[in-house]
């Protein structure tokens, strides 16, 4: 949209393929910020869970010690205070319509990364082979390009 080439290579064979997960909550500094900044604000609200976003604080007898269901103040669509939820399943819809028809390589399981020159060779065990300038890795703490990136083991919160 920027003027970038840009190929997003994802492992399922179509958008179809497989059931999605649990629901996503979305943050100010974080995933709402980056939604608004693409301008999908109108069209993630059309499929988010209206209320979710509202939180209720309890210890464990059911003390209630924050209450956003009974606050008086009223949650800002677009603010701090809005926090919403919304089901993968029509989040990534919403995400893959936005996007140009070609943008998306279905069928594209990473099996390994290489440097080539200035940029990177990426393997896939469909076979394929193709050149980067950049990767950005966006399938979660357990990524199998985590180990070109970083010696780091991921950190997952129980």
């Amino acid at each position: 949209m920027k003027g970038y080439k840009v190929k997003l290579y994802e492992r399922d064979e179509d958008q179809i393929v497989r059931q999605q997960g649990d629901t996503l909550d979305l943050h100010e500094e974080s995933r709402l910020k980056a939604l608004i900044a693409a301008g999908l604000l109108d069209d993630f609200k059309i499929h988010y869970r209206t209320e979710a976003d509202k939180l209720r604080l309890t210890d464990h007898n059911a003390a209630v010690y924050f209450d956003d269901y009974t606050n008086e103040i009223p949650v800002e669509q677009n603010g701090a205070s809005f926090r919403p939820e919304i089901d993968r399943g029509p989040f990534r819809d919403m995400l893959i319509d936005s996007l140009n028809k070609d943008t998306i390589v279905w069928n594209s399981k990473f099996v390994s990364l290489q440097a080539i020159d200035d940029g990177l060779g990426i393997l896939f065990d469909n076979g394929s082979t193709v050149y980067a300038d950049l990767v950005i890795a966006a399938d979660g703490a357990n990524s199998k390009i985590r180990k070109y990136i970083t010696d780091i083991a991921p950190f997952i919160r129980v």
